[in-house]
């Protein structure tokens, strides 16, 4: 993907953000299977994050790979949320 094209997803990102009802805390994945899930995936996109930058130490790596690394994690995230408040709203539990 562009550099361009990440910034878009990354404005559209924002938009849903700002529509979207952010916790202030600490969050707690809810209880449907598609938002546990999203947590999931955002774990795993972290922990690839953290690998890139240990990885960045020794060997230069592009920093646009990190910031869309650091960037993909949060969009899962509000993606998370966006579907933890889906499924509360209709009763989807696990």
């Amino acid at each position: 993907m562009h550099y361009v094209q990440w910034f878009s997803v990354t404005a559209e990102m924002e938009t849903i953000i700002g529509q979207s009802q952010v916790p202030t805390g600490f969050v707690v994945p809810g209880d449907g299977l598609f938002s546990a899930y999203l947590h999931l995936a955002r774990t795993q996109a972290r922990t690839v994050e953290r690998r890139l930058w240990t990885l960045h130490r020794e060997h230069s790596l592009p920093g646009e790979s990190l910031v869309m690394m650091n960037r993909l994690s949060d969009c899962l995230f509000v993606l998370a949320l966006q579907a933890a408040q889906t499924e509360t709203a209709n009763n989807n539990k696990l």
